[in-house]
């Protein structure tokens, strides 16, 4: 696949979804197929790329098949610490396109927020920004993110609020 170089104003579209027929590295098994298509400057378009991927069945490897449409695709094994360097590296790219854009609001539903439940977490301080709330994510490994001061008080407030102050609820009518 042709080389993106840095600098360049260019879009990224990307569409995700399963797939279980069309999986060509073994057509029993889920993927994820990735379709991206990039427009550069003048207009001019990539072919559309696919990217495939697949865990193996010892969970030590996942293969990934990155394809542009009309030419031979090129597979990857990689295991588990560096599926996660790939990941970190993929984050460090998609923190610098973000870098100078408003975050979206996400406050109720939209977007979708990868969710982590009953992981392990710390908190940590971390002066003088406040406070490292870190957890393992399943998807991207431990995470985190630091707090001031001021949305600290504003958490815990809120907390204390909804399950401290507020009374229980009863199976007793009143």
């Amino acid at each position: 696949m042709p080389k993106v170089g840095s600098g360049t104003a260019q879009s990224l579209i990307l569409t995700m979804r399963r797939v279980t027929a069309s999986c060509s590295m073994d057509a029993k098994k889920p993927c994820a197929q990735v379709r991206a298509k990039i427009a550069g400057c003048g207009g001019s378009v990539m072919p559309r790329a696919r990217a495939k991927i697949r865990v193996a069945d010892d969970r030590k490897t996942a293969t990934i098949e990155l394809k542009p449409l009309g030419q031979p695709g090129h597979l990857v094994d990689l295991t588990l610490n560096e599926l996660d360097q790939l990941i970190d590296k993929l984050g460090n790219a998609r923190s610098q396109m973000v870098k100078g854009h408003p975050i979206p609001p996400f406050e109720r539903d939209e977007p979708p927020i990868s969710v982590a439940a009953n992981t392990k977490w710390t908190i940590r301080a971390s002066p003088p920004e406040g406070v490292l709330f870190g957890f393992y994510h399943p998807k991207f490994g431990p995470v985190g993110l630091t707090l001031p001061k001021e949305e600290i008080v504003s958490i815990v407030g809120f907390l204390t609020n909804r399950f401290i102050l507020q009374p229980a609820a009863s199976p007793e009518k009143h």
